[in-house]
């Protein structure tokens, strides 16, 4: 469990490396870039948030899939996912910015 939270930390760090990526290649101004951290640290919490209630809520052995594999998927999903979902607020960020 704590190499899942690690590593669910890792891809969060990666994440807002990315985040911080393209704000620079965006030429982001700083309230843009400060938009942006909390979009993603909002995100990065909502994913924390669900892993913590799937870790509550697991069962020890319910025939499903063991709990391991969920730990493994969230730090690729958080990274995957969150890319996917990050971009079109990007680039709404970047319209706002154009705007003012």
């Amino acid at each position: 469990m704590i190499r899942g939270v690690l590593y669910l930390l890792a891809a969060g760090v990666a994440w807002m490396g990315e985040g911080f990526a393209f704000s620079r290649f965006l030429m982001f101004v700083p309230w843009q870039t400060v938009a942006m951290v909390v979009v993603y640290a909002v995100l990065f919490g909502v994913a924390c948030w669900q892993f913590s209630r799937l870790a509550r809520r697991h069962p020890a052995s319910d025939g499903t899939l063991p709990f391991w594999r969920y730990v493994s998927l969230a730090p690729q999903l958080t990274l995957v996912a969150g890319s996917f979902l990050s971009l079109p607020i990007l680039i709404a960020l970047l319209a706002i910015g154009k705007l003012f």
